[in-house]
């Protein structure tokens, strides 16, 4: 009875969270998840009156055509928000100019589109067949691109000076097929700024050189033209807009991941933009090895050149909002703040960074920032594992295959614990079978005496030589599987490989296999897509319980038996948005289980000895004080010590004879 008002209290449990979550918040509370109208965040983010540049307007090489992005129309004097005093800067013809190449059998790795509004990166299209955008697979990955309001990766501004620098439009100076030159000088001697921008090529075998490819290298030098010494420094906005993919079904969001010197370490600072918007925004004064954004596949991160803790850049790195807080879903990035630099008439000083824009896969990031990739605690688990599936997929030519391949190996790994564990139900379901009808007298013998229960229970396992603390080695398995199960999920939230590795009717292995999807969201749920896998994901779950479990000995075996079912079932929810690899290690694994135990030979049973009187005669007699054992005897005759588990119910019974009986000086005659 006790059992089956749990079961029944679990399920009401469980179906009221779900009501709340999914039907009572969304009807009747939905100012707690409405998203923030983004014309309303951005006229708050710009003033009472919401004036704002307009978005950028792009310009064609030749002036003509505004179609690429993150150039503006040149803006007037009476337009320009803070017209520069003592100094005059020019504002040159808009200009898009694009470094390297967009084809697949190119040397080069990305494409990348520079503006000259604000010397900015606009925007970097990755080259590799194998990196496509998930909605249209024809289309390159654009892994950097403008931000919400126009924002450009690497804007500059000079807070020293009057005036916007980074709404103007540089002067071209040198234009190279993998290299360009921005300049921005005063009208009249006073300062002059120069940003360098240059591509790497590919070799055929170079590691090294595949991961300079995936690299931009920056050079921006501060130049003094005046008669007089000046105090210079600026700001630098990081990486602009990295896109978020398969929103409803990621593990991960958009983070700030940044490296620092003394030691050396990832940090990443955190993953709800909303705190930045709540103004609990964290500063870094750290000497910086690299900062940038990161997604579940890609990151864009900036390195300084110089060593920081010898030659600082920057005094402070802060996280920055881009764009209407969206909570986790937020564009973000940081600015970072240089040094003040003293210069003389004349005197200049450069500074060089290295903007890596590609994939987190640890044969191409730099070795600095390999700890991106975050394996956890059971990296040198999942790092093995990513191995042997590169292995499998390199002899197959198939992720899909190379999964189960890896289940194979997983598996045939812990076959002797499997088979321990067989042959440990086995014994257990030959006692259960040969002491039920004792067992079910004694619960109803002592059903008020739940001490007394205990005690006979376990006297009726000691009188047929069974020893239910033996079962635990057939559970070391179930534990085994946990970190695993753990370090496999991670391996296939890492493997960027997967992503858009087809497999049968999938066509990307790292998200839901999305069989085909309904014209309608399903009702509290939200589900639009069917994802088939889970499903069947679940179901050999349950023939596996149902096969190797042994049958109920009673009624609350048969209802903890239904609980768990229920449990597995519940967990076809919590499968549903997994990625389709990671179900196909499931199925492959739970296949693998059914066929051992139908195919192998069934391991051999001791013969369990009644060990004396057997029947309900004789647990009739069974009383509440348990019968002190004896030491056993070897075949020798010597004796043999009681084990650890005797010992202690020895010393319970004593314990139990003291209290029931305890000394006294002397009896009281009767009178």
């Amino acid at each position: 009875m006790e059992q089956r008002r749990f079961v029944t209290f679990f399920a009401f449990a469980m179906g009221l969270m779900l009501l709340w979550q999914m039907v009572i918040i969304p009807k009747f509370f939905p100012q707690l998840i409405a998203k923030p109208d983004p014309a309303a965040a951005a006229k708050k983010a710009n003033g009472k009156d919401g004036a704002q540049n307009e978005p950028a307007k792009v310009a064609a090489a030749d002036g003509a055509t505004p179609s690429e992005p993150g150039a503006v129309q040149p803006a007037d004097a009476a337009a320009d928000p803070a017209k520069p005093k003592g100094l005059e800067f020019p504002d040159h013809p808009p200009r898009v100019i694009r470094l390297g190449s967009i084809e697949a059998a190119s040397p080069y790795r990305m494409l990348a589109t520079l503006s000259t509004r604000g010397a900015t990166i606009s925007q970097i299209e990755l080259s590799s067949p194998r990196y496509r955008e998930l909605e249209n697979p024809a289309q390159p990955l654009r892994v950097l691109r403008p931000g919400p309001n126009g924002e450009l990766t690497l804007e500059t501004a000079i807070p020293s000076l009057p005036g916007d620098l980074t709404r103007r439009h540089w002067e071209v100076v040198e234009e190279l097929p993998d290299a360009v030159t921005f300049r921005m000088a005063s009208t009249t001697p006073g300062v002059e700024f120069v940003k360098r921008y240059s591509l790497k090529q590919a070799k055929p075998g170079d590691a090294a050189s595949e991961t300079a490819a995936y690299q931009v290298a920056v050079e921006f030098t501060l130049k003094n033209t005046g008669a007089a010494a000046r105090t210079l420094g600026y700001e630098l906005l990081g990486p602009a807009s990295v896109p978020l993919e398969n929103i409803e079904n990621t593990t991960k969001f958009r983070d700030i991941a940044a490296g620092f010197k003394e030691p050396t370490y990832i940090n990443t600072v955190f993953r709800a933009a909303a705190t930045i918007a709540g103004g609990d925004v964290e500063d870094w004064s750290k000497p910086l090895s690299f900062i940038g954004t990161d997604v579940q596949y890609f990151a864009a991160l900036l390195f300084p050149n110089d060593d920081q803790a010898k030659t600082p850049y920057f005094k402070v790195a802060r996280q920055e909002l881009l764009g209407p807080n969206l909570k986790e879903k937020s564009e973000i990035t940081v600015r970072l703040t240089s040094v003040d630099f003293d210069l003389g008439p004349g005197e200049s000083k450069t500074h060089g960074f290295l903007l890596y824009a590609g994939p987190k896969s640890e044969e191409i990031l730099p070795a600095v920032a390999q700890d991106v990739v975050q394996h956890g605690r059971l990296g040198w688990l999942s790092r093995p594992m990513l191995g042997i599936l590169n292995l499998f997929h390199t002899l197959t030519g198939s992720y899909g295959l190379a999964i189960i391949g890896l289940t194979i190996v997983v598996r045939t790994c812990m076959l002797p614990l499997s088979l321990k564990q067989a042959k440990s139900a086995a014994v257990m379901q030959e006692v259960q079978k040969k002491i039920a009808p004792e067992m079910e007298l004694i619960k109803k013998n002592f059903a008020n005496d739940q001490q007394k229960q205990s005690q006979a229970i376990m006297e009726l396992y000691r009188k047929h030589n069974f020893n239910p603390f033996s079962m635990l080695g057939g559970c070391l398995l179930v534990f085994l599987q946990l970190p695993i199960f753990m370090a496999l999920y991670s391996a296939l939230n890492l493997a960027i490989d997967l992503r858009q590795a087809p497999f049968l009717w999938i066509q990307n292995l790292a998200a839901p296999d999305a069989m085909f999807q309904f014209p309608f969201r399903i009702p509290l749920l939200g589900w639009k897509e069917f994802n088939l896998l889970p499903f069947v994901t679940i179901a050999l779950f349950l023939a596996q319980q149902k096969l190797f479990m042994p049958p109920p000995a009673n009624e609350e075996q048969a209802l903890q038996y239904k609980m768990m079912n229920f449990m597995t079932a519940f967990m076809g929810i919590m499968f549903y948005r997994v990625p389709a690899g990671l179900c196909i290690y499931f199925i492959a694994s739970s296949l693998w289980g059914i066929a051992e135990r139908k195919l192998l030979p069934k391991p051999k049973i001791d013969p369990i000895p009644a060990g004396g009187t057997t029947g309900p005669a004789a647990v009739v007699t069974t009383t509440a004080t348990r019968v002190t054992p004896v030491s056993k005897s070897t075949a020798n005759g010597d004796k043999k010590e009681p084990g650890f588990i005797e010992r202690l119910l020895q010393m319970a019974d004593k314990e139990q004879q003291l209290r029931r009986d305890p000394p006294t000086a002397g009896k009281k005659k009767k009178r």
